[in-house]
């Protein structure tokens, strides 16, 4: 729901809104800096399953849905508009309609009309449409879509994402780029009231021919632009993009491809803590800094629950704020699908040409990525650059590894003193030049630079390891087709913990991803 300036009648729309929804529902909120007392209202309505956000600025009804779409997190994405009231069967009847067939990407029914009292003025919007036509040439004579009356799966905002300036309006928008991506459902119930009154944000005279025309073109233009700069899948949620971050609220940040030698980062979190989180942004932001021009996509991939995702949310609202040098995004929605899995997320949205894989616990040095991506384009040889890494309290965290024993990763586990002893033996020790190369030994997943063509060649990890060894996984079967390189002016500060450390669930894990990795690896007893 976008509101602005609306609170002669939220209260009847919250009501029949809220009624309508199932308890894991959500309602996300983007109030377009009210005046009148709208944000006041909505921060008064006590339901968990409410999401409030606020522009800073007034926007607009077409930037302000956008912004709702980005951080919405559900399958399917019901639109509504603030003076409305919905019939108590739309939120089912809807779902129904994308539940009865997988081709279908937008769902749209009919509604009545009533006036600015409540009165009844006519029994359906789409009669006075001539009836619904949800085509695209249908749509090029005169669009049937109304924002209010539509659903949308979320496999179309990873293409309608960001709405294109010159659209019309987001409803038509939307609608266009489902007709094309699939099938267009129409419900001829009314699922909805529709208050038409002189506040309407949709306007109720028809434009110009010459402007309709405009349109138009225009939406050909953007359609045919968007289908060919990327293809269908899960959505990601914009935050914020480029360097023009004081109107954040109205920029969709993942537009347009970025340019030859650009760089994508991976963070997978599940209720990582945040103020790390936001200091290893920081930190990325400095690093990338300094490979200017080089452009720079961040994508941070939410494995967790509801409310660490709202908590989370809320953080990077309020970190993008600052101007970032980088494109920032969420993807999130998917559940905790585990550390691999996760990053492959990311992985498959990579348009760049190297690839860096990076906890959210993790500081990067100034000139970490300057110095790792100068390996990797001198050496064509090249498919991996590790870092040096130091813990905390300034000490040396040999991540890279000897292949294991059995025996050594089982005392560790345990968290036992001489097994922690036992198990420093398989620490590899770097050169004593500035690089060593490390091919086919194992490669910590705290930061793993690539180059994407060849991550992407061996399919990035492999998601049957939920937790642990993923990253050991693919360090051997990337160094079977690349070089892994160790090097020291590539820094970087961890503050992560062993498995050991977090309990009997994480030994669990470790243990069960021990056995994957032996058994396809090879076993070594001691």
């Amino acid at each position: 729901m976008a509101t602005y300036n609306g609170l002669r009648h939220l209260e009847e729309q919250l009501a029949s809104l809220l009624a309508a929804l199932a308890p894991d529902d959500e309602l996300v909120v983007v109030d377009d800096a009210s005046t009148d007392g709208t944000w006041e209202r909505l921060e008064r309505i006590g339901d968990a399953r409410v999401r409030l956000h606020r522009n800073r600025s007034n926007l607009g009804v077409r930037a302000s849905f956008e912004r709702a779409l980005s951080l919405a997190r559900g399958e399917v994405i019901l639109l509504c508009d603030q003076d409305d009231v919905w019939e108590p069967q739309r939120r089912d009847a809807l779902l129904a309609a994308f539940d009865a067939d997988p081709r279908v990407t937008v769902a749209v029914s009919d509604a009545t009309l009533i006036d600015g009292e409540g009165r009844r003025i006519g029994d359906s919007f789409m009669a006075t449409r001539g009836g619904f036509d949800g085509s695209l040439a249908g749509t090029l004579v005169r669009s049937r879509f109304l924002g209010c009356a539509m659903a949308v799966r979320r496999s179309v905002l990873a293409t309608a994402l960001p709405i294109p300036v010159r659209a019309p309006m987001h409803d038509m928008w939307l609608g266009a780029v489902g007709a094309t991506l699939g099938r267009v459902a129409y419900l001829d119930t009314p699922l909805l009231r529709y208050r038409r009154h002189g506040g309407n944000a949709s306007p109720s005279r028809s434009p110009s021919r010459l402007q309709a025309l405009r349109w138009r073109l225009d939406l050909v233009i953007a359609l045919a632009a968007r289908r060919f700069a990327r293809a269908p899948g899960p959505s990601a949620a914009p935050v914020a993009g480029g360097s023009d971050l004081a109107a954040v609220d109205a920029v969709a940040g993942s537009a347009p491809l970025l340019r030859p030698g650009a760089l994508c980062v991976g963070i997978v979190v599940y209720r990582s803590e945040l103020e790390l989180l936001k200091t290893c942004l920081t930190k990325l932001g400095r690093a990338v800094c300094e490979l200017a021009p080089t452009e720079a996509r961040v994508l941070i991939v939410d494995n967790g629950p509801q409310d660490y995702s709202a908590a989370l949310a809320a953080s990077i609202a309020e970190f993008a704020e600052g101007a970032l040098p980088y494109r920032l995004e969420v993807l999130s929605g998917h559940g905790n699908v585990g550390y691999g899995h996760g990053n492959n997320l990311a992985i498959e949205r990579c348009d760049a040409e190297w690839h860096l894989v990076l906890n959210p616990d993790a500081e990067l040095e100034p000139d970490a990525l300057r110095n790792g991506i100068a390996l990797l384009a001198g050496d064509p040889s090249v498919g991996m650059v590790a870092a040096w890494t130091a813990g905390a309290d300034g000490q040396a965290q040999h991540l890279c590894k000897t292949y294991p024993s059995v025996a050594v990763l089982g005392l560790r586990a345990l968290g036992l003193p001489f097994g922690r002893r036992l198990a420093a033996g398989y620490d590899v020790l770097p050169d004593p030049g500035p690089v060593t190369d490390v091919t086919g030994r194992l490669v910590s997943g705290s930061f793993m630079l690539c180059r994407a063509s060849v991550l992407k060649s061996i399919g990035g990890f492999d998601p049957s390891y939920f937790l642990y060894f993923e990253d050991f996984d693919l360090s051997l079967r990337l160094g079977r087709v690349a070089r892994v390189l160790w090097a020291r002016d590539v820094r970087i500060v961890h503050h992560g913990g062993s498995a050991a450390r977090k309990g009997w669930l994480h030994r669990r894990l470790f243990v069960r991803s021990a056995a994957t990795f032996f058994s396809r690896h090879g076993w070594r007893l001691w």
